[in-house]
């Protein structure tokens, strides 16, 4: 989901708010390009880049005991 919210994020910030086109360019499915745009516009690019910290660092410590 964090993957695919970063790609609609992209496209968004390109100025693609299509949601068939987003949908095509990354391989997507249309109704989640469509759940996620909504968030996706919520988000600054700092929220964005805290977002995916929190998450690579959730994984690191799930899969290290930490």
């Amino acid at each position: 989901m964090l993957k695919n919210l970063v790609c609609v994020w992209a496209a968004l910030q390109d100025g693609r708010s299509d949601d068939a086109t987003i949908a095509r360019t990354w391989g997507l499915h249309p109704m989640a390009v469509r759940g996620l745009k909504p968030l996706a516009r919520s988000l600054s690019e700092a929220k964005l880049r805290s977002l995916i910290a929190f998450a690579v660092d959730s994984d690191i410590a799930l899969k290290t005991g930490g």
